[in-house]
């Protein structure tokens, strides 16, 4: 069983970072992958030069690299990928799952209830419309007319 030590990512670690999503990315084709380079320079290169985002972004290495890069997103949403040549390797997805689920529980309020964000997505005040009310009116190339 290999070991793996995670630590918080550091703006340092970009080039790092763009290499693990260039082999993940490489050694899925034909198929999809998670993340690609772009996806990871797009994500954390959008901060200011010595932001902290080590509380957001966490990443696993072992001895051939980078293996798990995980970024939380209060107050619930997270995204994670494991480095494909591991397989599915439970133990390290267990340990990226358990450090998600330990930033949910810092940010959570009132002994472990919903975020207040969240319990405003029950109200009526926040129900998304029909579908078709959220679509802008567009102009049919072929027929030059209106529809909604």
């Amino acid at each position: 069983m290999d070991h793996y030590l995670s630590r918080p990512y550091e703006n340092r670690d970009m080039a790092t970072l763009l290499r693990f999503a260039s082999e993940a990315t490489a050694v899925r084709l034909p198929g999809l992958t998670y993340w690609n380079p772009g996806d990871v320079a797009w994500q954390l290169g959008m901060f200011p030069p010595g932001a902290d985002l080590s509380g957001h972004v966490r990443m696993w290495e072992g001895a051939s690299g980078v293996v798990a890069l995980a970024i939380f997103e209060p107050p619930l949403h997270f995204a994670f990928d494991l480095h494909p040549r591991l397989g599915l390797d439970t133990s390290l997805a267990d340990d990226v799952l358990s450090w998600v689920e330990q930033r949910r529980r810092g940010i959570v309020v009132g002994g472990g209830a919903v975020p207040v964000a969240y319990q405003m997505l029950g109200s009526p005040r926040f129900r998304p419309k029909s579908w078709r009310a959220t679509l802008p009116a567009s102009r049919s190339l072929k027929f030059g007319a209106m529809s909604a």
